[in-house]
């Protein structure tokens, strides 16, 4: 890879970051202006833009070098008070932003960026709105303004003086032997300054000597170069920055005004408003101390580049990333085998042996936990499309809806992060399609206009849940089984619960909707949770109530990767307990074993009574239940806080084991989450205490009152 391709790996790597935070700060503007919180936010937004344009005009990406430069330009009439945040002006800078993510992503793939983005014509249009005035109102068929917007009547500020006519700038650039073996190119030079404005070149070919004296390596070409803008003279300077150091070009106006690059700092302007010359600085080294006897000796000084700071992070390929973590579970796979094949040799004989193997244990732990902290990534960037994705619900709906936020920083990792992107997306858009009742039915049924949609990100029980729930009219249970019985999927007469009416709704093509339009109706928005959910090695709870809303919770591995489990013997299986559920093992005596009607046999454990299950008659690997006083009850805690006793044989020992997905490469299986392999080579599952809680309940209702459970 060559140098110049690096330089533009990184330069998309940033776009990605630059993007997300002009989104950011464009969607908080539509929010009310608390605190300040408009100008920081156009501060952050015009930043985004501008450091985008900078880096296309480097590239040569014409048409993203116009898009960032007019959106740059709004936002820095909105910075001066010339525009007033509103609707129609929040939605156009959205949609600026996708255009810039479109050419971006052309650029990155080498094909063609679109040649006439339709925004453009809307951010010419703004800027050719006259300074007195407000920016354009959106159309008369828009429906009503989201709810956190600020409503375009803030008193529009007195316009600004005339602004003065563009300086002519001329540039004498003269590139050296230096900068091009730094690997600067000149033409990438010119291409961003004729971003900035009309530009006229003449270039002085004079110094070329005969071909027999000719260097490679030498640079002879000079450009006299004439620039016509209005901007910023920082911005006039900036496609120098990084080739000033090595061959500073000369940049002087028509009004006087001059651009120098200070010598002691790399890149670093010195500007003058004045005729007057910039100060030369002089480089040359101070000269030796003139008492050397009274004072310490000092070193030359050098001319001084900034602070000199270590750097604290770099980018890391995210493939690399990914085969340490692989590498890292291999490793775990073969420390188990190993500690394994040792268990039959006597400690004392081979002391040094055990040693070792406890060694490498720790290291393959503590190396575990430093990769995957290198993956872990908060969820913020999950949640970072959703502000925008609720107003733009809610107005083409004709509602009101807020969001809340809450844990952004809540670290899971990466992959789990990419996968949460589209079930959240989807449970947002029904949350306000289903959930949220328009303003009037709200009014009349006592509650304020503005629906509520609530996000929540939190560690538990050692995994991560992601709960989406709203404040709207809540599930309508009837119409599901009215549904379900018309496309047969539960027969006349059925008496479902409401758990398995819930489950329902992820069946793929249902829907209760009777009119589809763009938002829903197809049945296809949670099937899709289901599947990215159980991809994860997750699941998906339900809760509704009538009248006050609902709340969907998705339980996902904090990691898919490694993990500590507890290995458990149930019959013939060898099967891994999550150590994070387990609460306490026990041998419990008779007394503390009672059946109740409708969910079988329960353990009362100091004045609770949890439900208990015989795993190895739970799948099958024995028909008659064992008696809990001779068999051992591992008490569990589920994410959602639910509890149950697992009835198996033996405890093996705990263990790190490698995370495996079932889904993808099997299927999914109710009560368990994942896989792995022991150190034997033998496949064992990872249990899911919340499944096994629900496929419990399911059997003794099927089963009926059985005293055996």
């Amino acid at each position: 890879m060559s140098e110049l391709d690096r330089l533009r790996r990184t330069f998309f790597d940033e776009c990605e970051e630059l993007l997300a935070s002009l989104q950011d700060s464009v969607t908080a503007l539509a929010a009310p202006d608390a605190g300040g919180q408009h100008a920081a936010a156009v501060a952050a937004a015009f930043r985004a833009a501008h450091s985008i344009k900078g880096g296309a005009g480097a590239f040569g990406s014409g048409i993203l070098v116009e898009v960032a430069h007019l959106t740059e330009t709004v936002l820095d009439a909105i910075r001066s008070g010339r525009m007033a945040p509103s609707d129609a002006l929040v939605g156009t800078l959205l949609r600026a932003g996708d255009a810039l993510a479109d050419c971006v992503s052309a650029d990155r793939d080498g094909v063609p960026p679109p040649e006439n983005p339709p925004v453009l014509a809307e951010l010419r249009r703004l800027l050719g709105t006259p300074a007195d005035s407000t920016p354009p109102a959106a159309p008369a068929n828009t429906l009503p303004d989201f709810p956190v917007i600020r409503a375009d009547t803030a008193p529009v500020p007195p316009a600004p003086p005339a602004a003065p006519p563009p300086r002519v700038w001329t540039i004498d650039f003269a590139p050296n032997a230096k900068a091009l073996a730094a690997g600067h190119q000149p033409l990438l030079v010119l291409r961003a300054l004729k971003a900035l404005g009309p530009l006229q070149t003449v270039c002085d070919s004079s110094h070329i000597p005969p071909l027999d004296a000719l260097e490679l390596t030498e640079s002879y070409l000079r450009w006299t170069l004439s620039l016509t803008t209005d901007i910023a003279p920082e911005v006039v300077a900036e496609p120098f920055a990084f080739v000033a150091p090595l061959c500073p070009p000369q940049i002087t106006a028509n009004d006087g005004s001059r651009i120098g690059f200070d010598p002691l700092g790399v890149g670093s302007l010195l500007t003058t408003d004045s005729p007057a010359p910039v100060q030369e600085v002089d480089p040359t080294p101070l000269p030796e101390p003139v008492s050397p006897e009274t004072d310490p000796p000092l070193d030359p000084v050098r001319p001084w580049a900034g602070p000199q700071q270590a750097a604290s992070s770099i980018r890391v390929d995210v493939e690399r990333i990914d085969r340490l973590v692989n590498m890292v579970g291999e490793l775990v796979i073969t420390q188990a085998m190993l500690a394994q094949q040792a268990q039959g040799l006597a400690e004392d004989r081979f002391p040094m042996l055990f040693q070792g193997l406890e060694d490498l244990a720790s290291h393959t732990r503590e190396l575990q936990e430093s990769v995957m902290a290198i993956r872990a990534q908060p969820v913020k960037s999950a949640f970072a499309r959703l502000p925008r994705l609720v107003r733009e619900t809610a107005q083409a709906l004709g509602k009101r809806a807020r969001l809340i936020l809450i844990g952004e920083e809540t670290e899971v990792d990466k992959s789990v992060v990419e996968g949460l992107s589209d079930p959240l997306m989807h449970l947002i858009r029904n949350a306000i399609d289903h959930g949220i009742e328009p303003p009037e039915e709200r009014r009349a049924a006592g509650k304020p206009e503005d629906g509520t949609i609530t996000v929540l990100a939190e560690h538990r029980s050692g995994r991560i849940v992601i709960q989406v729930s709203d404040d709207g009219a809540g599930i309508n249970l009837a119409a599901i089984k009215r549904k379900a019985i018309e496309q047969g999927l539960l027969p006349r007469g059925a008496d479902p619960s409401d758990d398995e009416l819930y489950e329902l709704m992820f069946h793929p093509g249902f829907s209760t909707v009777e009119l589809i339009s763009n938002i829903s109706g197809r049945g296809v928005g949670m099937d899709v949770v289901r599947a990215n959910v159980n991809a994860l090695g997750g699941r998906i709870l339900v809760r509704s109530y009538k009248g006050r809303g609902t709340a969907f919770a998705l339980t996902l591995p904090l990691t898919l990767a490694v993990m500590d489990g507890m290995l458990l013997q149930a019959g013939d299986e060898t099967y891994v307990l999550p150590i994070a559920n387990i609460l306490e093992s026990l041998q419990p005596a008779a007394d503390a074993i009672h059946h109740l009607v409708g969910r079988g046999p329960v353990l009362s454990v100091r004045g609770q009574y949890t439900p208990m299950v015989d795993l190895a008659r739970m799948f099958g690997h024995r028909s008659d239940p064992c008696d809990p006083t001779r068999a051992l009850v591992v008490l569990c805690e589920a994410e959602d806080g639910g509890k149950v006793a697992l009835v198996v044989d033996s405890l093996i020992g705990q263990q790190q084991v490698v995370i495996k997905s079932l889904e993808r490469n099997y299927g999914h299986c109710e009560g368990i989450s994942a896989a792995t392999i022991l150190g034997d080579g033998r496949v064992a599952l990872i249990l899911d205490v919340a499944g096994l809680r629900l496929l419990a309940a399911r059997r003794h209702r099927r089963e009926g009152d059985d005293p055996h459970g």
